[in-house]
């Protein structure tokens, strides 16, 4: 049980550290390329708008004479001989640069302008290639601009990411496509070693964490465990204690019976006695089958022959409810198990099915073996099906709708021992509901 909750620990902390650590990954990752990525459209959409002030822009323009042509010709510290002499210009508006300086924008003289590495490539309405220019950008030859320039231009592709590029269109003079695309090799090579940066982290973040999880696990559980330990004790000792009165209850009334013969009064007295004393065997199997898996403790059963056993042994009970058995066992199943423990299982399954199924019904009982695991399943029709989850059935002190089950005299803890025994055999034991009120319990054991 210690080990069972020092693995839900160290697998409930990682899980949440691993959240965590994806959740800074792709944040920072998914920040950066939407920057880089923006950032690059924002050059792109300069460089078009460039191309469209001059239809004659090539790349060899300086800035600074596009600049100074912006002005109006004068040179550097000099004013227009308009503006000499205090009058407005009134072209002003026509000579400025059609250039929107602003948030989404960056200055065209910016530096990120002068160093962009891109080439142009014009292609006439025909779909034919006018001029190429990739001057600036000496990772390409021409033949192979073109060629990218046409393949966009017959899918109808006018914006986007070709391999390393990301592209723009403008149109030009004579209905014609310029096409530009801006290299950006540099930046998608840094935003890889980022990513692997960031994995790298990643990696190492969630070894130190582990390895302090792991270290305190012991320390943080520990006043769990002492408080399970010390409920598991107690219900042990009284479990033991109890049973030494209801040993004297039972032998007393029965004596009465000797002198007085049988009567209501002693009836109800054995059957409530007894009713407790089951409980307290269901509490005490409950506790010690939740210490968990231990293989020291587990052998090989044959599981054919003692299912054969046990049926056997119910068969009268089975009897008194008119219950038709339909058995399919296949011979020499072998299961890991402990034989007493296993008893125990098949034995809370059957008091389930006498409790619950429907009379005049037929139970079946089915095992067979797959590969390294053994298949067992018990399928009875009830009078009605529980109206809630199937899952539920293995809760300790559930049970079903106490108006349609008044009568029956179950504590609500036999499945949840029945798991609890699977569980130590390293196996699982799942109900789920079948049409016409039938109820089926499958229980899969290690060869």
């Amino acid at each position: 049980m210690i080990k069972a909750l020092k693995k839900k620990f160290i697998f409930t902390s990682m899980v949440a550290v691993t959240v965590l650590l994806v959740a800074l990954f792709v944040i920072q990752n998914v920040s950066n390329y939407t920057y880089m990525n923006s950032h690059t459209d924002m050059i792109l959409d300069e460089l078009a708008r460039l191309y469209g002030i001059k239809s004659d822009f090539s790349m060899d323009l300086d800035y600074d004479d596009l600049k100074n042509d912006s002005q109006g010709g004068a040179s550097e510290g000099e004013l227009p001989p308009e503006q000499a002499d205090g009058e407005s210009d009134p072209g002003e508006e026509d000579i400025k640069p059609k250039v929107q300086i602003g948030f989404n924008y960056p200055d065209p003289y910016d530096n990120d302008i002068r160093r962009a590495t891109y080439f142009t490539v014009t292609i006439d309405s025909s779909g034919n290639v006018k001029s190429a220019d990739a001057s600036r950008d000496s990772h390409i030859e021409e033949d192979r601009a073109q060629e990218m320039a046409l393949t966009m231009f017959r899918i109808d592709h006018y914006a986007g990411w070709f391999d390393r590029y990301k592209y723009t269109s403008v149109p030009g003079e004579e209905r014609d496509t310029i096409y530009i695309f801006l290299n950006r090799e540099r930046e998608l090579d840094t935003q890889r070693r980022e990513i692997l940066v960031s994995i790298i982290l990643f990696i190492g973040c969630f070894g130190i964490l582990l390895l302090l999880v792991m270290l305190l696990s012991n320390t943080i559980i520990k006043p769990i465990v002492e408080n399970l330990e010390r409920q598991k004790d107690f219900v042990t000792f009284a479990g033991h204690e109890i049973k030494t009165p209801l040993a004297i209850i039972q032998a007393n009334t029965e004596v009465l019976e000797l002198h007085s013969g049988e009567n209501k009064w002693t009836k109800n007295i054995k059957d409530q006695t007894m009713r407790l004393s089951v409980l307290m065997n269901n509490m005490l199997t409950l506790t010690r089958a939740e210490e968990g898996f231990n293989e020291q403790t587990v052998t090989d059963v044959d599981l054919s022959s003692l299912l054969h056993e046990i049926l056997t042994m119910y068969r009268e009970s089975f009897a008194r409810k008119d219950l038709y058995l339909f058995e399919v066992i296949e011979e020499d199943l072998t299961v890991k198990a402990e034989k007493s423990r296993l008893s125990q299982l098949l034995s809370l399954i059957f008091d389930n099915t006498v409790k619950y199924a429907k009379d005049h019904t037929q139970f079946s009982v089915i095992a067979s073996g797959k590969d390294r695991l053994v298949e067992l399943e018990c399928e009875n029709f009830t009078d009605y099906l529980p109206e809630c989850e199937p899952e539920r059935l293995f809760e300790r002190f559930y049970r079903p709708d106490s108006s349609r089950y008044s009568k029956q005299t179950g504590n609500g803890i036999g499945l949840s021992a029945a798991r609890a025994i699977m569980g130590s055999f390293g196996g699982s034991i799942v109900c789920r509901y079948g049409g016409n009120d039938r109820i089926i319990f499958t229980m899969t054991f290690r060869r």
